[in-house]
């Protein structure tokens, strides 16, 4: 699936939205804040809070929209308008800042609470695309110089499933390996599915069908063996706790079971979030990221 990106505007930047739109369609799947985006019959803010976990990004444009007085001074400054404001502030809350880019046109005034941030201000549309291809390009390819770095946390608890985990299951389950006389060479491999089945056991009964995996208790843990190779202690697991990331969404969108388009999305985005974080914290791990290796498990 392509990353979603939420682009958020006032009515008079519309034709902005739009050229960015275009601009980065072919590789990321963008939407306006007005193509259906509200449901009828919601409170907008209601919508916002809900929806904002269905993306990967959002770019909030600062157009030359409002002639703002001071009434203190009778001072005048171009300023965007009040909603661009609230979305990035709503936004950043639960995607994280590094996620949301506040676009901001080079003639207006930024608002002092936003003050010592770093802005990105354009001029015209040309421009505007290709700040945002640059800052999308920090998140999406490690090879870029400065590349965005760091760890989201947001609203959905992905951070903390991925933590427990790791916590609860990889490292108890390293160290008693390391402290067992297995005479095999062993190794763990992490899947995490790519794509969205409520029923979380169908991930381990298909594998169990198509890669000749059994399930066995090693070392009192529940896990799935490669038994096509007698040589080597070849381990799976699939993380169980995938069904908390699923049923918060659920949570959040007021359903007990059943998918919308906004749940897909809501769930896929959790599982990649999943996979990420759980990565890093192998990666930091000197004995897990010798023995533990990740993969993404498809139908394919």
């Amino acid at each position: 699936m392509k990353k979603r990106i939420f682009i958020g505007s006032s009515i008079e930047a519309k034709g902005l939205a739009e050229y960015l739109q275009r601009g980065l369609q072919e590789e990321f799947e963008c939407v306006l804040w007005y193509e259906g985006f509200f449901s009828l019959g919601n409170h907008y803010y209601t919508d916002l809070i809900q929806k904002i976990i269905t993306f990967d990004y959002a770019v909030m444009i600062g157009g030359e929209d409002d002639l703002v007085k001071r009434i203190s001074t009778g001072s005048e400054k171009i300023s965007p308008r009040d909603n661009v404001y609230l979305e990035y502030g709503l936004f950043s809350g639960i995607l994280s800042p590094r996620r949301v880019l506040l676009l901001m046109h080079e003639k207006c005034m930024v608002a002092s609470d936003l003050l010592g941030m770093s802005i990105s201000q354009y001029r015209d549309g040309e421009q505007a695309v290709a700040i945002v291809e640059r800052w999308l390009q920090g998140h999406t390819d490690p090879s870029v110089h400065r590349a965005i770095s760091g760890r989201d946390v947001g609203l959905m608890p992905t951070v903390g499933i991925a933590v427990g985990y790791y916590y609860n299951f990889i490292k108890p389950f390293l160290g008693k390996l390391f402290e067992s006389d297995m005479e095999c060479p062993a190794g763990l491999t992490v899947l995490v599915p790519t794509f969205v089945c409520d029923d979380v056991g169908f991930y381990k009964r298909d594998l169990m069908l198509r890669r000749r995996l059994k399930e066995e208790v090693i070392l009192k843990y529940r896990i799935l063996r490669d038994v096509s190779d007698e040589s080597e202690l070849r381990l799976y697991d699939i993380p169980s706790s995938i069904l908390s990331l699923f049923k918060t969404v659920n949570y959040v969108f007021g359903i007990s079971e059943g998918n919308t388009a906004d749940t897909l999305f809501a769930k896929q985005r959790a599982l990649d979030d999943f996979y990420e974080h759980l990565q890093t914290l192998i990666a930091g791990d000197y004995e897990a990221s010798r023995t533990v290796s990740m993969e993404r498990y498809t139908l394919e």
